[in-house]
């Protein structure tokens, strides 16, 4: 069977044919890469390293995220059936960055050492760090 697999970023659609059920998430993703980059129809900054990180490509079907250890046939994706991915950023914002800073700031002056450490370690997203920065705040 084939599936269709649009791009959220750039009018582009991709066509995976030789697809089965059976076939992982993370393989289709690998085939997905490898159209990607052949076809060169996303800026270089886009592409850039992709191979080395699938994790940056993400498939949406139904509302959600598909996960690397299911198959076609777990999500129940038909035949000719459309997808939708894409290709997460490979470097934080700088909103992200700043509201990071922003935090680390305010938080150097509540928190000790090592729990400013272990913060510093942990990857979250923008909004997570505007909760921390904002319950910061409030204490």
């Amino acid at each position: 069977m084939q599936i269709f697999l649009k791009s959220i970023h750039e009018n582009y659609t991709v066509t995976l044919l030789e697809i089965s059920e059976e076939d992982f998430i993370k393989e289709i993703i690998e085939r997905l890469a490898t159209k990607i980059i052949e076809k060169n129809v996303f800026p270089k900054k886009v592409v850039n390293n992709l191979k080395n990180n699938l994790q940056r490509i993400k498939i949406i079907f139904a509302g959600k995220v598909l996960e690397d250890g299911k198959t076609i046939g777990f999500y129940d994706i038909q035949k000719e059936g459309t997808v939708n991915f894409l290709i997460m950023p490979l470097q934080s914002s700088k909103l992200e960055v700043s509201a990071k800073e922003k935090a680390a700031k305010i938080l150097r002056k509540k928190l000790t050492n090592s729990e400013l450490k272990f913060l510093k370690k942990q990857t979250f997203t923008t909004k997570e760090w505007e909760k921390i920065l904002e319950s910061a705040l409030k204490q």
